[in-house]
């Protein structure tokens, strides 16, 4: 029914819906006495204006102190148990377990259970405060302590490392050694997980929101964490209180391996996420510069140039836009449009041509290669009637050549046989007889 009434009273403020937990704290500080030895518990959390009220529960079970503190003067073994409280304005704390001990020497703990980064005290406590002296400190049956007088050794910030089963032993009349305690450092925060908003693999040019997700225990409110962002050995974001990093617009040159980092204010702990590999898509391809005429081309003819790409489907939203050019000249800037018209020809229009595709906020540039285009001149009219003349002259010319040729080589052959049938002398007084 108490606790009826605190939920009731409880009103949220600002989106609160839970109320925050009472905490109990010990004087001495020691979740492990001897019999004999007195413990006191106090509760503390927030209370309604003039209220000390506060519930008490053992084991479970609500018990008729009210007061803010709980006080055991002679501890038996049945007062080992589990312990909480509550206030008018508090949901019941976490447990603290009481236990109690009979032995000649006990390794007192503040508590069995530590949040990473908080303070855990050991001491080394005799049998009805009897001093011990030469004390040894155990973690996992390994000596970390030696001290002569000194019963107490305080870690002041705790870390993963220091879990484990604890001893000590101290001088008497001879030597005695603690039963073991088992110490369970809880961690302040899980390693972080880094998450990209985006669907992957990404598109160049779309946004992409990353998060360094982890949560701090419930427990520890107060605690800060402070958010790096790297990609490679590259730091994008160097300890901010932000777990967010934005990439305004993904390139092609973003790809890599991203990680992320939380660490607290001091320094003292720090985690890392796995690494995220991020894949960015090009949007469209680097364009291709065509040409409708057939080359080379004629002056006095059109010709029509085409800047040739294509959007990823993905992307039908997205505009782009084209430039063409001639050397370092600009023919059309930034149109709609991916053609370009030369409507006559002329030989000065000869040169190196090339386009651009560029989306509408300029983030994204691709340009085509090179296109080489000649233009030949026209020949005129009086040209051309000159070849034709000379054409006709020269074969005039080989005809006549070819006709004497065979003139000639008809009279030789008949030379040649009328020289074959002059008569020969023998040498026996005959007579020759020419023709001739």
């Amino acid at each position: 029914m108490w606790l009826l009434t605190a939920l009731l009273l409880w009103v949220p403020v600002g989106g609160q819906t839970d109320p925050p937990k009472a905490v109990i704290t010990l004087q001495p500080p020691w979740v492990n006495v001897f019999q004999m030895e007195t413990v006191t518990f106090w509760c503390e959390g927030p209370r309604l204006p003039g209220d000390s009220s506060t519930q008490w529960f053992v084991n479970g079970t609500a018990i008729g102190i009210l007061t803010p503190s709980y006080s055991i003067a002679a501890a038996s073994f049945s007062d080992t148990g589990e312990y909480r409280c509550q206030t008018g304005l508090s949901m019941a704390s976490d447990p603290v377990q009481l236990e109690i001990h009979k032995d000649w020497v006990l390794l007192q703990v503040s508590s069995r259970v530590v949040t990473e980064g908080k303070p855990l005290t050991l001491r080394c406590h005799g049998w009805d405060n009897n001093q011990l002296s030469n004390m040894l400190f155990y973690q996992n049956n390994k000596i970390f302590k030696f001290s002569p007088w000194d019963s107490e050794v305080t870690i002041l910030r705790t870390n993963m490392s220091h879990n484990g089963i604890y001893h000590c032993s101290g001088q008497l009349k001879a030597r005695f050694t603690s039963a073991g305690v088992s110490i369970t450092i809880k961690e302040l925060f899980p390693a972080p997980v880094l998450k990209a908003s985006s669907s992957f693999p990404l598109v160049e040019g779309n946004p992409v929101n990353l998060s360094c997700e982890t949560k701090l225990l419930s427990q520890s409110p107060e605690v800060q964490l402070y958010f790096s962002f790297y990609v490679g050995n590259e730091t994008l974001m160097n300890r901010t209180p932000s777990s967010k990093y934005q990439i305004l617009t993904a390139k092609r040159e973003d790809p890599g391996l991203y990680r992320c980092e939380a660490i607290t204010e001091d320094g003292t702990i720090i985690r890392q996420s796995p690494e995220l590999k991020l894949q960015v898509r090009e949007l469209f391809p680097a364009p291709v510069l065509k040409a409708s005429s057939s080359f080379p081309i004629v002056e006095g003819n059109p010709v029509n140039l085409r800047c040739e790409t294509k959007l990823l489907s993905q992307s039908p939203e997205v505009q782009l836009y084209f430039s063409f050019y001639v050397g370092n000249e600009t023919l059309m800037n930034r149109t709609t449009s991916s053609e370009y018209q030369i409507l006559t020809a002329k030989r000065e229009d000869s040169g190196l041509y090339r386009c651009e595709a560029i989306t509408e906020d300029g983030t994204i540039i691709r340009q085509s290669p090179e296109l080489e285009l000649q233009v030949r001149g026209l020949q005129s009219p009086a040209h051309i009637w000159f070849h034709v003349v000379f054409s006709l002259a020269t074969g005039i010319i080989f005809l006549v050549n070819n006709v004497f040729c065979v003139i000639i080589h008809k009279e030789l052959q008949k030379q040649k046989k009328l020289n074959s049938e002059i008569p020969m002398d023998s040498g026996q007084g005959k007579k020759v007889t020419s023709y001739l």
